[in-house]
């Protein structure tokens, strides 16, 4: 369609231009610089690098002319890339040159010599026009300007991921190429812009936005933005479609979004019967290498036409000879198949393990169901067996699978809300190989901080990594009945749920970690665990720094580093007043009411119409930020929005009618309030001068649309950074 192949336009013109040393140290400056293997190197460490191995500066001028374009050209490479003669000497050594080129990328390997370079292979895809996103020259050595770990200052050497041969390259010389005059402008028109800002709409409703260098220069009334923008600013005219800022999920599971994108779908209603199920496990037994367990997942019980969770004899029928696990879509609980339960140790007889439960038969007999702490375990081991199998390669595939999934619903950025050591390596490597397609900031697993603090990685990578918040569990799930709650539950399980800390154990974890200097995200889901977690965060706030509660005494005023209670669906009038007091963030899942609502009415009976309080939270002063929880749900942030004003479930009841919100207080949720539980308002979430140029064209106007329909609209585009990472068609 037309406007998507004006999409692939964005970016530069042909021509880069010449800068140099000081322009390239300049860029990156503004930015860290990635390395083979994840690691960030700043531009001081970059140029303390270069006095130890290149006085002279003879290899940044080659970098410079290579950039340049425009001196000694010896051949060609797709989109017009020329590649320069290199000015160094010597003896041959191997290079390889890494661009970035409209939507597809190219590495292009050859050798220099005195006589200059000469491509002997381009391998990838290049596409549309270039945008000048990356440009690497890696020198691989070993002869000539070859360059050895051992030559590079301590800076360079602070992770143990970088290897002897992946010091082989010196650094990425800038994140993107210039264009002539050092800019790269798009000048967005004909479009219906949604900006969230606070002042939105005080000097007219906005017709035209421009981007410049990755970051918006300005937006409002057209003629103003023209003017503000450079003679020759491409152009890109939307035929009437809608702008919104980039869409922020601020609680999922990204890294599991990508892994269990390979497990069998047993969701409902894909999935209706136990039949199906079996079924779809025997397709997936026959696709699974030896070594993996066989996996499914998304399932339900309720939502089952049996009415109950499958059986480690159901999945015996099914898988009978190998490890098989069927994951409940909530992942607070799963079934095993009795191979799966003698690998994990589990055996007749044995009593239930500290923060878990097992499922029994009428004789006691494990019956295969397996919840809450010892599920955590076994799909811990099994993410980390499976990643340890994959080369780097198919990990950033893994990574890169669960991006394009997230951007085609128009995501822009998502809090992690289980990073581990395991899947924040992943992110790293996409990220060091210019394929993270999203902002992902991480809420890392609570028991991995010593590995965090030790390895040196916790804090910002990148514009698009950083890992600098805490995530607890205090209780259960609320659709696998197992969220912490007073009284008991008039269904299966029946019992009143888990509860992980005692108020004293909890309240010294989060002690120690607002001391660090890390927020803190707890996810506590019933009445009781929410109590809990707010008696913590009120001895925390209160005691660790002088203050207490909002306005807090002398020393600290609230909560600056703005701990977060995750999803709070019990979190009733009382508990939300004192939240509210004590300037908790909470990021809840309005999605969650047309795909699991109905289980928590039943679950919940007189009380469901108080679940999940979106109005009465933000009346109460708190600040209620979106997200999905996926893979427990789908990611959808537009079936979000739906969800937040209509709170319909799947059955049509209507959970709390006077908790719905207005259409702009739901889009809200997943752009400057899910923004700001991340601690990122001030780049992202709404479209203003001086952000990060993280957009989404949709269809239709979500504010003015009917509220029946928002799920409906079709996401066009989405863009991070001034740069398309998703397009339709």
């Amino acid at each position: 369609m037309a406007l998507v192949r004006r999409l692939a336009e964005v970016g530069a013109a042909d021509r880069p231009s010449t800068g140099g040393k000081a322009a390239a140290l300049g860029e990156l400056t503004r930015a860290g610089l990635p390395v083979p293997g994840g690691c960030v190197v700043t531009a001081a460490a970059f140029g303390r690098a270069m006095a130890a191995v290149d006085p002279s500066g003879a290899l940044v001028r080659s970098v410079a002319e290579v950039a340049a374009g425009d001196v000694s050209a010896i051949t060609r490479a797709a989109a017009g890339v020329m590649f320069t003669r290199s000015p160094v000497t010597g003896d041959r050594s191997v290079v390889a040159i890494e661009g970035t080129w409209g939507l597809g990328s190219a590495l292009v390997s050859g050798e220099v010599t005195p006589d200059g370079f000469t491509v002997s292979k381009v391998t990838g895809e290049i596409t549309g026009r270039r945008v000048g996103a990356k440009l690497r020259l890696h020198y691989l050595g070993p002869n000539g300007p070859g360059i050895s770990v051992q030559d590079m200052p301590v800076a360079l050497r602070r992770r143990p991921c970088l290897t002897d041969d992946e010091a082989r390259a010196l650094a990425s010389v800038a994140r993107r190429v210039a264009t002539k005059g050092g800019t790269m402008e798009l000048l967005v028109e004909d479009a219906v812009f949604v900006t969230m800002a606070a002042d939105a709409g005080s000097s007219g409703p906005a017709g035209g936005m421009l981007v410049r260098d990755g970051r918006i220069a300005a937006v409002g009334p057209a003629e103003a933005v023209r003017a503000a923008a450079s003679p020759g600013t491409r152009v890109v005219r939307l035929d009437g479609a809608t702008v919104v800022p980039g869409l922020i999920d601020a609680h999922c599971h990204v890294a599991d979004v990508g892994y269990l994108a390979a497990a069998a779908d047993c969701s409902q209603p894909s999935a209706p019967d136990i039949p199906t199920i079996q079924a779809r496990l025997r397709e997936a037994a026959d696709r699974t290498p030896q070594g993996s367990w066989v996996t499914g997942s998304g399932y339900v019980e309720y939502k089952l036409r049996e009415g109950r969770h499958p059986t480690r004899a159901d999945l015996d029928q099914a898988v009978p000879h190998r490890p098989a696990v069927l994951y409940h879509t909530s992942l607070h609980a799963c079934v095993l198949n009795t191979a799966a339960l003698a690998v994990a140790g589990f055996a007749d007889g044995q009593p239930d393990p500290p923060g878990g439960a097992f499922g029994r038969d009428s004789e006691g007999r494990l019956d295969g169901v397996v919840f809450e702490r010892p599920m955590f375990a076994l799909f811990e081991q099994n993410l980390r067996d499976d990643l340890a199998r994959m080369d780097a390669a198919a990990r950033i595939e893994l990574v890169q699978m669960a991006g394009r999934r997230l951007a085609a619903l128009g995501l822009t950025a998502a809090c992690e809300a289980d990073m581990r050591r395991d899947s924040l390596a992943a992110f790293g490597d996409a990220d060091a190989d210019g394929r993270l397609s999203l902002r992902i900031y991480g809420l890392v697993v609570h028991d991995q901080l010593d590995w965090l603090l030790a390895s040196g990685l916790r804090g910002r990578w990148s514009s698009r990594l950083a890992a600098e918040a805490i995530k607890i569990w205090a209780d259960g799930g609320m659709s696998s009945r197992t969220a912490a709650i007073h009284g008991t539950y008039p269904v299966p399980p029946y019992g009143s749920g888990i509860l992980y800390f005692e108020r004293d154990e909890l309240t010294e974890m989060i002690r120690d970690f607002d001391a660090r200097g890390f927020q803190v995200a707890i996810h506590a889901q019933g009445d009781r665990a929410i109590e809990t977690v707010l008696d913590a965060y009120a001895a925390t706030l209160a005691g660790g720094a002088g203050g207490a509660g909002r306005t807090g005494g002398a020393g600290r005023t609230g909560n600056p580093l703005r701990h977060r209670i995750e999803h709070g669906g019990a979190m009733y009038p009382p508990l939300a007043a004192r939240a509210a007091e004590l300037g908790i963030v909470v990021v809840s899942q309005p999605g969650f009411m047309s795909t699991l609502g109905d289980g928590f009415a039943e679950a919940f009976g007189d009380r469901s119409d108080e679940l999940y309080g979106f109005r009465s939270w933000q009346q109460a002063g708190i600040t209620v930020a979106g997200s999905s929880d996926a893979p427990v749900i789908t990611a959808d942030p537009l079936l979000g929005i739906r969800d937040a004003i209509l709170r319909r479930t799947g059955n049509g009841r209507v959970l709390g009618p006077a908790e719905r919100l207005t259409a702009r207080e739901a889009l809200a949720l997943y752009t400057t309030k899910a923004a700001f539980a991340a601690r990122r308002e001030r780049e992202i979430g709404s479209l203003e001068p001086g952000k990060r140029a993280d957009f989404v064209v949709l269809e239709a106007n979500p504010l003015a649309a009917n509220a029946e329909q928002i799920s409906d609209i079709g996401v066009l585009a989405t863009v991070l950074g001034g740069t398309p990472v998703y397009q339709a068609g």
